[in-house]
């Protein structure tokens, strides 16, 4: 069966629209007929195909934030005895992301039609990943929803603060790098250029560091536009690589040897690990499951192959903890506190004091990364502005004396 989005007429003459299930348009005009509506417009939904404009980080920044909000709004809905289906028509009613609202409905209309919650869920990945498919799986199974909701509820809000907290610390630096390069190319393309032929008339009283900036900015003009291709040729090469799955895990790699940058990552990647590891588990999802799930879904993809490696090892009867203390990338805190919740039988909690502690770490790290950089990009624009200022001050105030 296919979703078909519809547009009718009821007796009355009031405009109907909705989602339904069917085999082909026919079959869905047939139905409407049956309820008594007269169809004006029948298409098949495209809400299961993510939009090019959906790909875009913002797009996927919003639809994350909109899907957290639907979730919370569940499980405030189930937990006061509502119907899943009677939930999902309101959410959907009242949803601000249009194409979450779309997709709300056609879950509703595939609910309705026997589905299953969480098969339903699963024809959308551009808005539930297969940890959010899973957890609601195991509340079917379990007949908790509410509970599962409450706790998904709490996981998103949880995961897009720490995604918050990162690139919160990475922008300030960002800004302070774009904004040194435009000012020197400005200053070496605009300012200097137009102080050039008056010194240089006199070549031979120039003193050395003049030269030097006249050459510098000579370079930047005449090179600057064969810069750009290479630029983007580096960037077109790097993204080839990073498709390539060894290329992948190599960039991914370096990207956590990084001095600074890394460090904040790799803590951000373990707190969010224990984060999703923990409410795998307290939603009934098996260990070995949840940690296929996690390989899958872990953004990093040398962190990735480490955890489908502890997955292996796990299957084959070794402890989590036992594989993880030869482990590069995991800090022996998580596998000293995975090892006390094998021991006590509750590795979920042990997991979430493991997440509460990294999370504080990123605090801490990242702070401590913005008081290193911000002093050493300050420092590196006064350089180069103080370079071209001085050079041009130095010649300009020894000419007037000659």
């Amino acid at each position: 069966m296919a979703s078909f989005r519809y547009k009718a007429v009821d007796e009355s003459g009031a405009v109907v629209t909705g989602v339904i299930l069917a085999d082909t348009p026919a079959d869905v005009r047939r139905e409407l007929r049956g309820m008594r509506l007269f169809p004006e417009r029948v298409a098949l939904s495209k809400a299961a195909s993510p939009a090019l404009a959906d790909l875009l980080p913002s797009a996927r920044g919003r639809a994350r934030q909109h899907v957290a909000i639907f979730t919370r709004q569940c499980s405030v809905l189930l937990a006061s005895g509502v119907p899943i289906v009677e939930a999902l028509d309101v959410l959907a009613r009242q949803a601000e992301h249009r194409r979450l609202s779309e997709v709300l409905l056609e879950v509703r209309e595939s609910v309705s039609a026997g589905y299953s919650f969480a098969d339903a869920l699963s024809r959308y990945p551009q808005f539930f990943d297969q940890a959010y498919i899973e957890m609601v799986a195991s509340g079917q199974k379990s007949g908790m929803m509410d509970v599962v909701f409450s706790r998904l509820a709490d996981f998103l809000e949880q995961r897009r603060l720490l995604r918050a907290k990162v690139s919160t610390a990475l922008i300030y630096p960002s800004i302070l790098v774009v904004m040194a390069l435009g000012l020197l190319i400005f200053l070496s393309a605009v300012v200097v250029p137009m102080l050039e032929p008056l010194l240089a008339q006199h070549k031979g009283a120039l003193p050395l560091s003049t030269h030097l900036l006249f050459a510098l900015c000579d370079f930047v003009r005449r090179y600057v536009w064969t810069l750009a291709p290479i630029v983007l040729g580096a960037l077109i090469a790097l993204g080839w690589l990073r498709r390539s799955r060894g290329g992948r895990r190599l960039l991914d790699a370096v990207l956590l040897g990084l001095p600074l940058a890394g460090n904040l990552m790799r803590k951000s990647l373990v707190s969010r690990f224990s984060m999703s590891f923990a409410i795998l588990l307290r939603t009934g999802v098996p260990a070995l499951e949840a940690l296929e799930t996690l390989a899958a879904l872990t953004p990093n993809a040398a962190l990735a192959a480490e955890v489908a490696d502890i997955q292996q090892a796990v299957a084959e009867g070794k402890d989590i903890s036992e594989r993880m203390r030869g482990s590069r990338l995991f800090p022996p805190m998580v596998s000293y506190m995975i090892a006390i919740g094998e021991r006590s039988g509750n590795m979920a909690e042990a997991l979430e004091h493991v997440s509460k502690s990294y999370d504080l770490e990123v605090d801490i790290a990242s702070r401590r990364m913005l008081t290193v950089l911000e002093p050493i990009l300050i420092l590196v624009i006064a350089a180069g502005v103080g370079f071209i200022a001085v050079s041009l001050m130095v010649t300009i105030l020894g000419l007037s004396n000659i």
